[in-house]
Formats: structure tokens, C-alpha cells, sequence
């Protein structure tokens, strides 16, 4: 069983951190975008187990919903603004469930959601980072595939054009969830919820190479 999960956010000003708006709904496994804090958005949810099609935009305080997401979903990750990202692997079925990852992306444009161009290859628990039409995302979770998976897809990296996804440098480690940030030439990966968990990457639009470690996983 899943604990309750929250639905607080909270802010960071470089130096301390402080409670924000309630997110919508209160969930884990949430896709997020954007730069600064006022101009965030999140995807979906795992709900313990159901997963949610809930869309959200933050003003820097409050979330407001957005036009829901095409299907329902959890582990999704976004690159780019509030009206202008992808969205891109995520489960859409119940975690332990059946139903396989995805290969389609989306789009968003401030208002709505569209198709934008199909992965190689399913995948969820990506991370990213970039814009709607120079994305640059990784690694994903094998946890609950469907059973041909292609496991091999924790180690590769994938770039987006605004129309189609093509591999990009494969990952000195593998990864699943953790954190991104940068552009599809400067990428920057780290804490990935893969042993060992201290290890963090850099990308530079066609290599990657390890960086600097943390102290703590």
C-alpha cells in the first residue's frame, strides 16, 4: 500500500525554502516543466494506483487546472513553458497493471493538448529538459513493463525537433526518474534513482560524461 500522499509544493529562493499552493490533487510521479517558479507546470498523477489525466499551471501562487491531459497518467515528463512543451513517457495504466508505456508524445500550447511525434522505443520515469522544439530526455523505469520491454532503454537518451524523436548520446550510467535540467546542448542529469544514486551527468548536444558527485544518494 501507498501512503497519503501530499499535495503542498514548495518554493526555493536560492537560499531557503517555503510552502507554495497546494498542487490540484495530491499524488506522486507528477510530470513537471518550466523555469522560474511562477511559470511551472505539472502532468498527471499516480493516485495510488489510478492514475490521473490532471493538468496544472502555477502563477507563483496559485495552481490553476489546465485542459486536462489526452489520457491518464503517471511518470510523464515535460520540456518547455507553460505554452509551449512535450510531454513524453509515461505509464498509462495502474502501476503493476497491464497496460504498456507508451511510444507517443504530446504537446501543449497553452491551451491545448496535441500529437506531437512517437519514441523509438516505450518508456516511463524519463527525465529531461529543453524546449518544445530542442528537447533532450533519458533513461526510464523497467518496473512494471509489458513483457517484451526493452530494458536497454534505462542507458539511452532521446532529442526532440518539434516533430520527431531521434537517439541522442548514450548515458555514461543508467537512469530512472531523478532530476534534469539545461538545454538539449547543455543537458544536465542528476541524482538518478539508480545505484549508484550520487552519480550526476552533463550532456553536451552529443556525448555525455560524468560531473562532479553528490555527497549523499
Amino acid at each position: 500500500s501507498f501512503p497519503g500522499w501530499p499535495s503542498r509544493t514548495l518554493e526555493f529562493d536560492g537560499t531557503n525554502w517555503s510552502t507554495g499552493g497546494n498542487y490540484p490533487t495530491a499524488g506522486n510521479s507528477i510530470g513537471f516543466c518550466g523555469k522560474a517558479h511562477n511559470t511551472q507546470m505539472g502532468v498527471g498523477a499516480n493516485l495510488n494506483n489510478p492514475t490521473s489525466n490532471i493538468a496544472a499551471t502555477y502563477d507563483g501562487t496559485n495552481w490553476t487546472a489546465a485542459n486536462p491531459y489526452p489520457v491518464s497518467i503517471a511518470g510523464a515528463w515535460g520540456a518547455g513553458t507553460q505554452t509551449a512543451s512535450v510531454w513524453a513517457g509515461g505509464g498509462e495504466g495502474p502501476p503493476g497493471g497491464s497496460a504498456p508505456y507508451p511510444t507517443e508524445s504530446r504537446e501543449f500550447d497553452g491551451t491545448n493538448f496535441s500529437a506531437g511525434g512517437s519514441m523509438p522505443t516505450a518508456r516511463a520515469n524519463m527525465r529531461g529538459c529543453g524546449t518544445q522544439t530542442a528537447a533532450l530526455m533519458w533513461g526510464s523505469s523497467t518496473a512494471y513493463p509489458s513483457p517484451s520491454f526493452p530494458t536497454a532503454t534505462k542507458s539511452q537518451s532521446i532529442e526532440y525537433d518539434g516533430t520527431s524523436w531521434t537517439a541522442g548520446g548514450s548515458l555514461v550510467k543508467d537512469s530512472s526518474g531523478g532530476g534534469g535540467c539545461g538545454t538539449q546542448t547543455a543537458g544536465f542529469m542528476f541524482t538518478p534513482a539508480v545505484s549508484p544514486q550520487t552519480v550526476n551527468c552533463k550532456y553536451d548536444g552529443t556525448a555525455w560524461a560524468t560531473d562532479a558527485s553528490n555527497a549523499t544518494a
